[in-house]
């Protein structure tokens, strides 16, 4: 037992160092590239910039759209269900890659690359905030409280958040992953609206026939995966009130 909670945290703390590198990496990049070290930190530095407020983004929108998507009518519920549904169908990869290719020459190539990633993960936040608030609402402790007087948007937003909060911070994490996967996929192919992210880097050194410079932008982007999707599945175990946690003994 002792071990695995050694193990465990050796893990976390390997997981939180990454990302503190990389974001320490991304404030002290260089304007000029000189070496190994300049392309990462150029490289963290378009992470920061791109992937992680389009992550943030998808959560915090993510939020109240799927508790006001239930204290609207059935009309407009049935109108929010289907374009989630569409653009939960749509491969995310071709809609980030179509807006991206209509604004990679544009002053606005940067914002309109955070948004086509937020849009990427926010039908996703609005479903789970959707399915538990339809669930809470059906609940006995959220009928006896609106029946003694409570709106149903005070309800939700100050007893449905908080119980779900450790799923909303672990949700958090893996948008960051999976961002990083689509930005990074969407920048080997020369959509980068930075052009200075490690895919960037990896599509060049490919396309020069450089292959060893591959490695350090691949080592980067694999221990930048590794830390945010250990740091959401810790993130989710521990913080959640129905976990059980064995004793020793």
């Amino acid at each position: 037992m002792n071990r695995a909670k050694t193990a465990n945290r050796l893990d976390v703390g390997l997981a939180l160092t990454l990302l503190v590198i990389a974001w320490l990496m991304a404030l002290t990049a260089p304007d000029e590239l000189r070496g190994p070290w300049d392309l990462l930190s150029h490289g963290a530095r378009s992470w920061t910039v791109v992937v992680l407020p389009a992550a943030s983004l998808a959560t915090i929108l993510g939020i109240p759209l799927g508790i006001v998507s239930t204290l609207i009518t059935r009309t407009h519920a049935r109108l929010i269900t289907w374009l989630l549904e569409i653009l939960g169908g749509f491969p995310s990869i071709i809609l980030v890659a179509l807006l991206r290719s209509l604004t990679i020459q544009s002053d606005y190539a940067l914002p309109i690359s955070i948004i086509a990633l937020m849009a990427v993960r926010i039908p996703e936040t609005v479903c789970y905030v959707r399915t538990q608030s339809l669930r809470f609402r059906s609940s006995e402790s959220y009928l006896a409280t609106y029946a003694l007087g409570a709106g149903p948007a005070r309800l939700l937003f100050n007893h449905l958040l908080p119980s779900n909060a450790p799923a909303l911070i672990s949700m958090t994490f893996i948008n960051v992953g999976v961002l990083t996967g689509i930005e990074s996929a969407m920048a080997f192919v020369g959509l980068d609206a930075t052009q200075s992210s490690w895919g960037t880097q990896i599509g060049h050194a490919i396309a020069q026939g450089h292959i060893r410079e591959t490695l350090t932008p691949m080592i980067a982007l694999m221990a930048t995966l590794f830390a945010t999707y250990r740091l959401a599945e810790t993130a989710r175990r521990r913080m959640s009130p129905n976990t059980m946690r064995p004793t020793d003994g």
